[in-house]
């Protein structure tokens, strides 16, 4: 069983820096992608 400890955070290295993504930025990204594309188009 995964403990939440264990989880691992996607990282993306870009120019030697490493932008960590956590589950709260995740589940804005999620929340804002639409509305953002709804208000765009």
């Amino acid at each position: 069983m995964l403990l939440f400890r264990d989880f691992k955070k996607p990282i993306i290295e870009y120019e030697d820096r490493k932008y960590i993504f956590s589950i709260k930025s995740l589940v804005l990204l999620a929340i804002a992608a639409p509305i953002s594309a709804y208000l765009i188009y």
